[in-house]
């Protein structure tokens, strides 16, 4: 498949020399894989990580009764640990009565 680039020379979907990348249609060719059901497991965080992010959340007043949050997901270990902690303390805020709920999104940066 040949695709024109903002020169007018003629690309294929699959030359990144350039560094730019073409999908034909803004899509990928083939549906991305997905794992089966039930294979990701929940790892808490460590006592390091967990430990300053709960001295946070209460320090600042972060995360209160009834809250709704959403996590924003780059899909490196940053972000990821975030996740694991929030989903931590989502079990340590209900034993101090503090409910709430969250998500989690990330963008596909190839969609």
């Amino acid at each position: 498949m040949h695709l024109m680039d903002n020169s007018g020379d003629k690309a294929t979907a699959s030359d990144c020399e350039n560094g730019m990348c073409v999908l034909p249609e803004g899509k990928r060719p083939d549906p991305m894989p997905t794992l089966p059901s039930n294979t990701a497991k929940w790892k808490p965080p460590s006592k390091d990580v967990f430990k300053p992010f709960i001295e946070a959340v209460t320090e600042f007043n972060m995360i209160k009764d009834g809250d709704k949050l959403l996590v924003c997901l780059s899909g490196g270990k940053d972000s990821l640990s975030l996740l694991h902690a929030v989903r931590q303390y989502q079990f340590y805020a209900k034993n101090q009565g503090i409910n709430f709920q969250f998500g989690a999104v990330t963008v596909d940066p190839m969609s």
